[in-house]
């Protein structure tokens, strides 16, 4: 097999033509092909990038600096997260598991069904629901208990993650919100903007997919107008309104190899470094 390494930008050139061996069930696959979900075809397991332990190591910090009664992983995967050495470690949702251990509730959403039944088999005492998070997460949350809601699509999610329901969240009381900012986002934008009007069917059909999903992810169509924009801009622009009733904090990762996403935290914390327990 062909070596390759994973990077929240994808793989080298050469790794094009790899073979990726799952290490939950087996399967292999085409390194291409995975690539375009970050998921195993046959069992729905999650593959992590160099970057998936920064992202992890932020969450945890978050986590254990505030006393939340309920934690909820709205993209919660496959509990168990595949690195490029072949290795499984924990992901977010065990990682919440473990930290909220009689501190309070986890509460796991996936929406495919063969990843939810990976992770059924990795978690043991989070609540883990099967279902669309846009539609779920309005039960659980009454602005009441001290609340996490981590939202780590890959992309925009699928299905997309509304930002009407986002911008409501962000406005709950007792509520913080920690969002992944995908380059994927950015990268979509241009490719929207770029063929929508081609004349070549294939690639005005895939950019009309894209704007789709980016106008439920930005709320409105109106990045069509914005133009070129650092992917940081693009970043804060989405976090803009969650300052009206938060202090927001937009951190970037991946610079070894040119950022590739940034984490959105959103705090009712007077301050950003989210060490002061003071609720509204």
């Amino acid at each position: 097999m062909q070596e390759h390494i994973l990077t929240g930008q994808g793989v080298s050139a050469t790794a094009c033509d790899s073979m990726w061996k799952c290490v939950c069930c087996g399967q292999t696959t085409l390194l291409d092909q995975v690539l375009n979900f970050m998921t195993c075809p046959k069992c729905g397991s999650i593959i992590a990038t160099r970057d998936t332990p920064h992202k992890h190591q932020y969450l945890k910090d978050v986590c254990s600096k505030n006393n939340y009664r309920l934690v909820i992983d709205a993209c919660a995967g496959s509990g168990m997260v595949q690195f490029p050495t072949g290795n499984l470690k924990e992901g977010s949702p065990l990682i919440l598991e473990r930290m909220m251990k009689n501190k309070g509730r986890c509460i796991c959403i996936e929406v495919d069904p063969k990843t939810v039944k990976l992770l059924n088999s990795f978690c043991k005492n989070a609540e883990v629901i099967h279902g669309d998070c846009n539609k779920i997460l309005p039960t659980l949350i009454d602005g009441r208990n001290p609340t996490l809601v981590y939202i780590d699509p890959f992309g925009y999610g699928v299905p997309v993650i509304d930002r009407n329901l986002v911008l409501e969240l962000s406005k709950m009381p007792n509520t913080d919100l920690l969002v992944h900012f995908s380059w994927r986002i950015c990268r979509e934008m241009g490719y929207a903007r770029k063929y929508l009007s081609s004349d070549n069917e294939t690639l005005r059909k895939r950019a009309t997919s894209y704007a789709e999903s980016l106008n439920i992810w930005w709320g409105n169509s109106d990045w069509l107008d914005w133009g070129s924009m650092s992917k940081r801009d693009y970043a804060e622009k989405y976090a803009s309104p969650f300052r009206e009733d938060n202090t927001v904090e937009v951190t970037a990762f991946g610079k070894s190899v040119g950022t590739s996403f940034f984490l959105i935290l959103a705090t009712k914390f007077n301050i950003p470094d989210y060490g002061i327990l003071k609720w509204v």
